[in-house]
Formats: C-alpha cells, sequence, structure tokens
C-alpha cells in the first residue's frame, strides 16, 4: 500500500525529513515503519507485509532543526488485494432484443467488500475482451446476441 502525505509548506525553517507511523491493523501501538529524517523530498513509501481485510491506521510527523513537529491527522486504509475466483458469467436469458448475464461471487473479496462489477466484451469481433460494457453500449447492437 503506496501512502502519500503532503509536504510542508508553511515552516520558517527547513524540514529535516518526514517519519511515518503505523499500527498493527489491529489497534496496536505504533511503531515507525519510514524514516526518512535524511530524506525531506520523500513524501510517500510503499508499505508491506500488510494483512488483507485490516484496516491500518498512519500518521506523520515532520523533522526539523529543533525535532518533531505535531502529530498529523490519524488516517485509516483497509489493506486488501484484487478478488479472485471469480468464474465465467453464464447466460441467464436470451429474448428478443435483450439476454441476461449471471455470475457467482468470487471465492475471496481480497479482503475489502466488493462494490460494484464491470462486464466486458469484444463485441462479436472476435478479438481482445477489452471493451467496457455499459447500458448505452448494448442497445441496437444486435450481433451482440
Amino acid at each position: 500500500m503506496y501512502i502519500y502525505w503532503d509536504a510542508i509548506a508553511t515552516s520558517n525553517l527547513p524540514i529535516e525529513g518526514y517519519i511515518l507511523y503505523m499500527d498493527d491493523g489491529l489497534g496496536g501501538d505504533y511503531s515507525i515503519v519510514y524514516d526518512g529524517r535524511l530524506n525531506p523530498q520523500i513524501t510517500s513509501y510503499l508499505v508491506s507485509g500488510l494483512i488483507p481485510g485490516r484496516t491500518y491506521n498512519f500518521f506523520v510527523r515532520a523533522v526539523d532543526v529543533n525535532g518533531f513537529g505535531d502529530d498529523s491527522t490519524i488516517s485509516s486504509f483497509i489493506s486488501c488485494v484484487p478478488p479472485s475466483g471469480l468464474a465465467l458469467p453464464t447466460l441467464e436469458a436470451v429474448e428478443e432484443e435483450k439476454f441476461t448475464l449471471a455470475w457467482n461471487l468470487p471465492l475471496s473479496d481480497g479482503g475489502c467488500p466488493i462494490t460494484g462489477y464491470v462486464i466486458y466484451s469484444d463485441y462479436g469481433s472476435g478479438g481482445l475482451i477489452n471493451t467496457k460494457v455499459d447500458e448505452a453500449l448494448i442497445q441496437n447492437q444486435p450481433y451482440l446476441f
């Protein structure tokens, strides 16, 4: 998971860097996951080793010659990976000018709620199935049946 934060632009003193803190995803203590005291231009960090489905909390501190600044606001993010185990859709019904597809839920939601599905088609071309289907595109396309 990439974590980004804004650089401090209002300080009268040069920022020496940023320190990123994270909890364990279970509400436990925070620990340092990135210490950028020698890299003030770095305002992002790739956090790895997260467990899908856990909500991780983060905050950042800037450091200048006087020491640590205030903690940023805490940001929370759910760790997840793409859903997996989705079988091909099936043709459920065919009518004169439309058809209905059906599919089962994937075997794994990847740790995050599934918010929707997208259907792709080759629109009868026999080529790559890479065109997103939406209702406006489907209307008046008899070769889809």
